[in-house]
């Protein structure tokens, strides 16, 4: 059976977009399934998974996001989702 998740990539990409656009109550959303979808491959990561450090740097990347979306400052989040989350995601789970 084929996997129907979106990849974490594709998913924040579009929050990015979403939120570029003006489209906030969809960002928002959108923001809420990827957490969820976060929370779940994180906690699937095996050995092979992230190092610490890239961990640790998905984290805070994720808190600055949380800190931002509390100041609805989305211009801000799709900034840190293209030029932060995204590359430590790639680098972390190269093949996700």
């Amino acid at each position: 059976m084929e996997d129907k998740k979106p990849s974490i990539v594709r998913l924040f990409s579009d929050i990015a977009r979403l939120a570029r656009t003006g489209d906030y109550p969809t960002a928002a959303l959108s923001f809420n399934r990827g957490i969820l979808l976060l929370q779940e491959r994180m906690g699937a990561a095996d050995v092979q998974g992230p190092s610490q450090l890239d961990r640790k740097q998905i984290t805070e990347s994720l808190r600055t996001l949380l800190l931002l979306l509390e100041h609805n400052d989305w211009v801000a989040i799709a900034d840190v989702i293209d030029y932060e989350f995204i590359p430590l995601w790639k680098k972390s789970f190269p093949s996700a």
